[in-house]
């Protein structure tokens, strides 16, 4: 992904479950999605 800088591999391995990822590529992600951080942690 160009706004995030993380590969696309990585995000594939997160939507899987595959890998946890930081707190801080979680809030990168959130700010490129325009959802607030809470709502990406919930169940």
């Amino acid at each position: 992904m160009r706004l995030t800088g993380i590969s696309q591999n990585y995000i594939s391995f997160l939507e899987r479950s595959f890998y946890s990822p930081s707190l801080s590529y979680m809030a990168l992600l959130a700010r490129v999605v325009g959802k607030p951080l809470h709502e990406l942690l919930e169940p």
